[in-house]
């Protein structure tokens, strides 16, 4: 499962984060009494998981999707599923293929 926990720096007493906090809690008690081992870890979404690289932040001309690409090697994603990636990395698996995504608008945001 992947939940994506926003920082207590970004957003002080959210619910959104309290509710994911003690969900990521509950978890852990289902996984210890079952004797499954769990891990929690945080993946990046605006670095290259091929090459490393800082991307480069684009939105589409309808401004709903955000395309991160690479300069240095040509990776192309959404940003949303850029941890994704790193997470079939990490794992030792194949990278998919790269998806046919929209045309961006010229104006990077960093």
């Amino acid at each position: 499962m992947n939940f994506d926990i926003p920082r207590a720096e970004t957003i002080r007493n959210s619910y959104l984060q309290k509710t994911l906090i003690s969900l990521k809690r509950v978890v852990a008690n289902l996984a210890a009494w079952y004797g499954v081992f769990i891990t929690f870890q945080c993946y990046p979404s605006r670095e290259c998981p091929v090459c490393g690289a800082h991307l480069k932040e684009y939105r589409t001309k309808t401004g709903r999707a955000r395309i991160c690409i690479c300069d240095y090697c040509g990776f192309q994603e959404e940003r949303d599923r850029v941890p994704f990636h790193w997470w079939l990395k990490e794992l030792g698996l194949p990278l998919p293929r790269p998806p046919r995504l929209p045309k961006p608008d010229q104006e990077a945001r960093s």
